[in-house]
């Protein structure tokens, strides 16, 4: 994200960033902020939105890995599966829930937090 919005101030011309004041430059990255927000909850929350995608699907928990095995070994495999897949419907639900969260925290963010993001680390959006 950070790296886009300074594309689209580079890009912009040296005439134009010089008249864009602290406030619309504040205003953008909210937009593109809460845009990132969107597209991303409407995404995974989809159904299959976090399932079927096994980058963010979420597997039977760590610590319970060997009961994973028991249960697969004793014939338990459907059940697994579909406490796997309960896991991962609750997490497309919860995405639905969190989009005006996000996106109320993003409208209440001040000039400090903006600048913070803008000149912070790459993750500095994440730690507002």
């Amino acid at each position: 994200m950070k790296r886009f919005i300074l594309f689209l101030l580079v890009s912009v011309n040296v005439g134009a960033y010089a008249q864009l004041s602290t406030t619309d430059i504040a205003n953008g990255l909210k937009e593109a902020l809460t845009k990132g927000v969107t597209k991303g909850a409407d995404s995974l929350s989809k159904l299959d939105g976090y399932f079927k995608n096994p980058k963010i699907k979420i597997p039977f928990p760590p610590d319970a890995q060997k009961m994973e095995k028991k249960l697969r070994d004793i014939g338990l495999g459907s059940d697994v599966d579909n406490f796997i897949m309960t896991l991962n419907r609750g997490a497309e639900d919860a995405a639905k829930q969190v989009k005006p969260i996000f996106i109320d925290a993003i409208k209440k963010m001040t000039i400090t937090d903006v600048t913070s993001i803008l000149k912070g680390q790459p993750d500095a959006a994440t730690h507002i």
